[in-house]
């Protein structure tokens, strides 16, 4: 079993999963055998980007009462009234989902992407190192000429982004994206939001798109080389002296964070 090119384009969120687990890839992408569960604070995440970009997407949400129990009468028949696969939540959820989302249009830095037209949920096409690729981004920003990605995290201070680019790839995911997009690095924004809610508007430095890019290059060539020997052990199952394609602790990721008092109007 191959992986189909001609259907089966590459994308950030794939590269990832081989990044991580080159079985599971395997199972995910070119068995198919496997199908990726959410959890609810990606589910939660899902919520807010729909709230944000791509609205159209919050019919496939249902909101659940929150002192209703599952596995009760009236959770079976409340249940049985929602769309079938929606994602379920609570309607708390949807609260502070509602007030983070008035937040960001608000927020004196982030408030500018979502305004003036901007396109969002832009798809984009093309190849990087002989691979077809697709994306979707996020906010294009004609006018301000910049690419936006809206990311939820945890914390929202210096340590906890710069982390949460390493632990999530997002310094890979820039690099692709750009690439499709064929715009220059410093063209990157990321919209940051954690609860309560907190809000940071980020500009990666050019030593983090550096990083994206060798980490991008890296990927595709383990994948040409893993689609041609039809190899796809994890690592740990190499045997002495095998290539191993893994990212060394030397490959340190740089962010500059842009605050408001720091900033003013300074980014695009």
């Amino acid at each position: 079993m191959t992986y189909d090119h001609n259907s089966d384009r590459l994308s950030y969120s794939k590269l990832k999963v081989l990044a991580d687990d080159p079985r599971l890839f395997y199972d995910s992408f070119i068995a198919k055998t496997h199908k990726q569960k959410s959890t609810r604070t990606m589910d939660k995440g899902t919520l807010l980007h729909a709230m944000l970009v791509e609205p159209s997407k919050l019919s496939g949400f249902a909101f659940k009462p929150p002192k209703m129990r599952r596995g009760t009468n009236a959770y079976k028949d409340w249940l049985a009234e929602q769309p079938a696969g929606a994602i379920e939540l609570d309607e708390r959820d949807e609260a502070a989902a509602r007030i983070t989302k008035d937040a960001v249009l608000r927020h004196p830095q982030a408030a500018k992407y979502f305004q003036n037209f901007p396109k969002f949920e832009q798809p984009v096409y093309g190849q990087i190192h002989g691979l077809d690729f697709q994306a979707k981004l996020d906010i294009q920003h004609t006018h301000l000429g910049c690419v936006v990605d809206l990311k939820t995290a945890s914390a929202i201070d210096d340590k906890s982004i710069k982390w949460a680019i390493r632990d999530w790839s997002y310094d890979l995911q820039m690099a692709t994206y750009l690439d499709l997009a064929e715009m220059a690095e410093w063209r990157w924004i990321f919209v940051v939001v954690s609860d309560r809610p907190q809000i940071r508007v980020v500009k990666p430095t050019a030593d983090t798109m550096a990083s994206g890019r060798a980490w991008l290059w890296r990927l595709c060539e383990e994948f040409k080389a893993r689609t041609q020997s039809g190899d796809w052990r994890n690592r740990y199952e190499l045997e002495e002296g095998e290539v191993e394609y893994i990212r060394s602790d030397e490959d340190e990721v740089a962010v500059e964070v842009n605050i408001d008092v720091e900033i003013g109007e300074a980014a695009f």
